[in-house]
C-alpha cells in the first residue's frame, strides 16, 4: 500500500463542500448564513429595501399625518387627531380610523387635547417647564366616568 498523501486538483475539495472550504468550525457565523447559505434576504422593490419604520410625530394627526391645530384623542387606544379631521372621516365612513371598527363619534371617547406653546413655538410641559423632544413620554389624563 502506498502511505503518500493524496494528491488533488487544484481548486477541488471533496472532502467539504465547496462552501466550507477552509471554515473547519462546528458552526458558521451570521455573514456565511446570510451571504452562503440563503439566510434572510433583502426584498426586492422600489420601497421595501428603502422603507424603515418612522414613528409619527406627537404634534400629527394620525389620519392626515399633518401637524394638527385641535388636537383630540380617543380613550380607546390614544391615537391623538386634529377633531377636524376626524370628525369628516367617521361620519363618511362609519369606522374608527386607526381599528376599522365600526362607531360613531359618541363611541370614540374623544379627550381634547391642550397643548401649550413657548415664546419660540415650541410645544413644552408647563408644569417641568421642558421642551418636548421626540423621545418624551406624554400622559393625557381625562375625567374619570362616575359609576
Amino acid at each position: 500500500r502506498d502511505l503518500a498523501p493524496e494528491t488533488e486538483s487544484a481548486g477541488e475539495d471533496h472532502t467539504m463542500g465547496n462552501k466550507q472550504r477552509g471554515k473547519d468550525r462546528a458552526y458558521i457565523t451570521r455573514t456565511e448564513w446570510n451571504n452562503e447559505w440563503g439566510g434572510c434576504k433583502k426584498k426586492l422593490g422600489a420601497h421595501a429595501a428603502n422603507a424603515k419604520f418612522k414613528s409619527l410625530p406627537f404634534f400629527c394627526c394620525g389620519l392626515s399625518l399633518q401637524p394638527f391645530e385641535d388636537p383630540c384623542c380617543t380613550k380607546t387606544n390614544g391615537t391623538v387627531y386634529d377633531i377636524t379631521n376626524l370628525v369628516p372621516y367617521v361620519q363618511k365612513h362609519k369606522c374608527h380610523p386607526s381599528t376599522g371598527v365600526p362607531c360613531t363619534l359618541k363611541d370614540l371617547d374623544l379627550v381634547k387635547l391642550h397643548f401649550h406653546k413657548n415664546l419660540s413655538g415650541d410645544y413644552w410641559c408647563p408644569v417641568l417647564n421642558k421642551v418636548f423632544t421626540a423621545s418624551t413620554h406624554i400622559v393625557a389624563i381625562g375625567k374619570s366616568q362616575a359609576f
